[in-house]
């Protein structure tokens, strides 16, 4: 991430009266799960991490995640449970 060097690309967008614009256009894009599946939003993920890497010149597969991680990842996300792992653990004990 701080390859890409936000702070400096935002005060840019700014200084030049365009990051209002372009905050405005992301706004508008509906990405409600009814318009974008997971399907789809895993495809736009992966495109932008792509084109991160090629942008700085990064190896192919430096962003590799397999998909069974971003499952994981996911269904603990969207767990009903609020208890960390490690609280469940100690109750386990």
């Amino acid at each position: 991430m701080e390859r890409f060097d936000f702070g400096t690309q935002i005060a840019r967008m700014a200084d030049k009266d365009l990051l209002y614009l372009v905050v405005k256009k992301f706004a508008a894009i509906d990405l409600s799960p009814a318009r974008v599946d997971n399907v789809q939003m895993g495809y736009v993920f992966e495109e932008l991490i792509r084109i991160g890497a090629e942008q700085s010149n990064e190896e192919a597969g430096e962003h590799f995640t397999p998909r069974e991680v971003i499952k994981l990842m996911v269904n603990l996300l969207l767990s009903r449970r609020r208890t960390s792992p490690a609280a469940r653990r100690q109750n386990h004990l």
